[in-house]
């Protein structure tokens, strides 16, 4: 993300920090985060599964619906990440952009941010 936005918008001076959540929650993260900020995007976890009732999965979709209700109560920029492999998971199968359907590959990445600068109303 931080790649296509430095290449594609560096007018923006936009710094992209994967913060993680490392056994926090979000809002602790947003809190401890909120000070000096001049915007912030939370975006969702996601599992690589199209199956909404495999079990990974949909732990996944709770913990999206959750970064929601704080991206909201916050101002903070929404990104849905698991909506955005729902069309690619039409045509490929999960192990194909990770073994494990989690770790974070190229393949992955481009989706991510397609999927956010289409949300947000920029090309990709």
């Amino acid at each position: 993300m931080d790649a296509m936005l430095q290449a594609a918008y560096p007018e923006l001076s936009i710094r992209v920090t994967n913060m993680g959540i490392g056994g926090n929650t979000v809002r602790e993260l947003v809190r401890s985060a909120l000070p000096g900020l001049q915007g912030f995007v939370i975006m969702t976890p996601f599992y690589l599964e199209p199956n909404a009732e495999d079990h990974m999965r949909s732990r996944m979709d709770e913990f999206g619906r959750a970064a929601k209700r704080v991206a909201e109560g916050a101002g903070a920029l929404f990104v849905d990440t698991q909506a955005a492999f729902a069309n690619h998971l039409d045509y490929v199968h999960p192990t194909a952009l990770a073994s494990d359907r989690v770790i974070d590959i190229h393949k992955q990445n481009y989706g991510f941010e397609r999927h956010f600068f289409t949300e947000n109303g920029r090309a990709a």
